[in-house]
């Protein structure tokens, strides 16, 4: 009973609380073609890499390994401009990973330090600084055009914990209403609106920050969901468990419900959200294959069905800025399905009217670099 009280003021708070504002950038229909390209590779470095976010000047963040064994403790962050990495460098330790990065430029991430620890860190103007959060394991995860950058902390004793923090200061978030709840926070938004996950009294349900108070978004039906990305319209995308023990589907909350994404037959997850509405995330087909998707007014495209001059691949989208760029990760094309697989990071860019859209934030390597 006190879980359903819960829910019904969760919704009714949220319905007062949360309105989507208008954007100035109209709807279009999804590009009919995409060009795809694989990132470089730092210097050195094996195959082990990742991209994880882009902005709207195309800049994309994430790591590359730096050394020829693909080592996890030797990934170092990379910032990638014009297809060309660049090396972020570590708070001291040996990795360092960047996931976010705004249209200013900042990118945050987490990074080992001298003495063994995980901090998060914020870059900028070619300097990568310790947050200086009073724990000794915490991750910046994302970062919103006014600087203000999200995260989550995790404690030997005690629940984990989300935060933002801007300029020095620190904000904690609750997580939901229910004792020793775990939370973790994944992106804001432009209006300081924060998503990502907490615990309930028996699951794991995707929540909304909005002036520090947390909203649970319920799930497709089954028991639980996760919140992971979030655009300027306070639209959230993640995955959901439908009824009857399904496997999870991708999801798209707006105007105070739940959508789902997935196809029947398949499962998958939202990853990413442009302010245009259109969601990108991984669609997972019969047998254990994975594809890029592209959701669009109400269309689920595999991505695989607009590539011009690069053979399918089996991934999934990761990020999506508003010129329709689309961020990737593909997976070495000779392992069958559902076995562990090599990822290469990859950019989708739109065609329009023959020619690609927007800055080229790739290299000039198209094909399978295997």
């Amino acid at each position: 009973m006190l879980c359903y009280i819960i829910q019904v003021v969760s919704a009714v708070l949220l319905a007062l609380f949360i309105e989507l504002p208008v954007i100035g950038q109209e709807q279009g229909p999804a590009p009919k073609a995409y060009t795809l390209t694989y990132l470089p590779l730092l210097p050195g470095g094996a195959y082990d890499a990742a991209a994880f976010a882009i902005n709207n000047h195309g800049q994309i963040v994430g790591f590359s390994a730096t050394d020829q064994f693909g080592s996890s403790n030797l990934r170092h962050a990379v910032l990638w401009t014009n297809g060309v990495p660049k090396d972020l460098g570590t708070l001291g330790g040996g990795y360092s990973l960047a996931f976010g990065i705004n249209d200013r430029g900042q990118i945050v991430g987490e990074s080992a330090t001298a003495n063994g620890e995980t901090h998060p860190f914020l870059y900028d103007d070619g300097t990568m600084r310790d947050l200086g959060l009073p724990v000794s394991d915490g991750h910046a995860r994302g970062i919103n055009n006014e600087g203000l950058v999200v995260g989550y902390s995790l404690f030997n004793a005690g629940p984990s914990k989300p935060w933002v923090w801007h300029d020095g200061a620190t904000s904690w978030l609750p997580a939901l209403p229910f004792a020793g709840a775990n939370a973790l926070a994944f992106a804001i938004n432009d209006r300081a609106d924060v998503v990502g996950v907490s615990n309930t009294a028996v699951s794991t349900h995707a929540v909304l920050w909005r002036d520090g108070l947390a909203f649970d978004l319920g799930t497709l039906g089954g028991a639980n969901s996760f919140g992971i990305g979030v655009n300027n319209r306070t639209q959230v995308v993640g995955w959901a468990e439908p009824p009857l023990g399904q496997p999870a589907h991708a999801f798209l909350w707006q105007h105070h419900a739940m959508q789902d994404l997935s196809p029947s037959g398949t499962s998958g997850v939202g990853m990413a959200i442009s302010d245009r509405g259109q969601v990108v995330g991984q669609l997972v087909l019969s047998g254990g294959c994975s594809d890029p998707f592209l959701w669009d007014a109400g269309e689920m495209i595999d991505l695989n069905t607009r590539l011009v001059g690069s053979a399918a691949i089996h991934g999934y989208a990761r990020a999506i800025n508003n010129r329709g760029q689309i961020l990737g990760d593909a997976f070495q094309s000779e392992i069958a399905c559902g076995e562990v697989q090599i990822e290469r990071p990859i950019v989708l860019n739109p065609v329009h009217h023959g020619e690609p859209s927007g800055p080229q934030a790739t290299s000039t390597e198209t094909n399978d670099p295997d």
